[in-house]
Parts: C-alpha cells; sequence; structure tokens
C-alpha cells in the first residue's frame, strides 16, 4: 500500500496524474472524501486498492495501513505560500477560508499571515520525521526526482509532465520584494527547517548537491536573518 500526502502547491496534481495512469483503478483519492482516480465521488475504496492520494494529515492512514509506505513532496516554504496565494486569486473556493481571503482583497503578506497559510507542510506531516517516509520528493526538482522515487519504492513514472502550473508565471522564482520575503519565511520557520532538513537527506540518498541553490545568494541572508 502506498499512501501519497498532496500537500497544497507542491505538484501533487501532477503527480496524482501520473499515480492515476501508474495504479488505475487500484487509486483512490481522498479530497474530503473518497473519489475515484477520476475525482468522481464514491462510497468506499475497492477491495484492489493499492494508493492513496489527496488532502489529508500524514498519520490519517495510520491504523488501517500500518505497514504503508508514504510518499510526500516539499517545496521551498515561501514559494509554496506565494503559489498558494496566486492560486487563490485565480480560483475561488467559498469553502476555503484562505480563498475568501483572497476574496475580499487580501494582499499577500495578509494572507502569509492566516494560521492556515502558516507552516502547511509541517502541520501536514504531523511531527513525523523524513525517514518516516519512504519518498520525500522535492518538488522544485519534479522531473528529476522522479527517478530517485523509482528506486525507493519501485513505482516507475515518466517525466515530463506538468499541470495546475501558474499561467501567469514568467520567472523560476515569485519576484518578491527582500522584507516581503524576509515576512513569509519568518512566518514559516517550521517548514523551511522542514524543507533543508529534506534537501540534505535527499542529498544523502544520491541527489544532486545542487540542491542548495534554492537558498543561495541574496535569499540565503534573508532567510538567515527571518530564522534568527
Amino acid at each position: 500500500m502506498v499512501i501519497s500526502v498532496h500537500i497544497p502547491k507542491t505538484a501533487g496534481t501532477t503527480f496524482r496524474e501520473l499515480l492515476a495512469n501508474c495504479f488505475g483503478d487500484d487509486l483512490c483519492l481522498f479530497y474530503g472524501g473518497w473519489r475515484d482516480r477520476h475525482l468522481a465521488p464514491m462510497v468506499q475504496p475497492p477491495s484492489s486498492l493499492r494508493c492513496i492520494h489527496g488532502h489529508f494529515h500524514a498519520r490519517d492512514f495510520e491504523a488501517p495501513f500500518p505497514d504503508a509506505r508514504r510518499i510526500v513532496w516539499l517545496r521551498d516554504p515561501v514559494e509554496r505560500v506565494c503559489s498558494e496565494y496566486e492560486h487563490h486569486c485565480r480560483h475561488r473556493d467559498p469553502q476555503n477560508p484562505l480563498s475568501t481571503l483572497v476574496g475580499v482583497g487580501a494582499g499577500l503578506l495578509e494572507f502569509a499571515e492566516h494560521r492556515e497559510a502558516r507552516n502547511t507542510q509541517s502541520r501536514v506531516l504531523q511531527g513525523l520525521a523524513i525517514d518516516d517516509f519512504a519518498f520525500v520528493g522535492i518538488s522544485e526538482l519534479f522531473d528529476a526526482e522522479l527517478a530517485r522515487l523509482r528506486i525507493a519504492t519501485g513505482i516507475g513514472l515518466p517525466s515530463g509532465h506538468r499541470v495546475n502550473a501558474n499561467p501567469a508565471r514568467r520567472t523560476t522564482r515569485y519576484p518578491l520584494a527582500a522584507d516581503h520575503y524576509r515576512t513569509v519565511l519568518r512566518l514559516n520557520r517550521d517548514d523551511h527547517e522542514l524543507y533543508l532538513a529534506a534537501m540534505d537527506a535527499t542529498a544523502c540518498r544520491g541527489g544532486e548537491r545542487r540542491l542548495r541553490v534554492f537558498v543561495t545568494g541574496s535569499q540565503a541572508r534573508d532567510a538567515a536573518q527571518a530564522v534568527a
């Protein structure tokens, strides 16, 4: 059994489609309730269930599937918050408090200060360590990480597939003023530490040392000041 935890804006939608092609009807999704691989609602998963993917906390299926292999993708926390904010600017969901906040005109910093937008990745992992997962991927290196996923889990997925990306984005990183960057990073101190730990673990398990490129230069200095 594979449990794939989809943290918002960490390439989880792309990964969901790849898993659907790989597992077929043996994949069930959980987004506020059970869904089949086409997102159609269902009462309960089939007996042939081999993989669960969706928005839930990392320990949610621990009791029924104690031996399941967990998978999760992480992302630079500042980039993830910016991406989630932009997502809610494009897609409004009246049931989502963050979307409602954006809908009444909240800017990025007001959005980032909301408790539901802070340290999302750490909260979803519920205190589990990197080593408690069969695979922790870095979403900025999604295609390259798929090779490591195959080695770690035996799940072979094709590269080159991407969905749900910001269509208006023209740069590799979201352009933020230095003070805004420091503020968002300070609000996500736990996620920052988790992300760095994941990058270190990835490097030790055969990933490329160039992962550190995501916190180099001026942003690395900002990061050091923000979390000090």
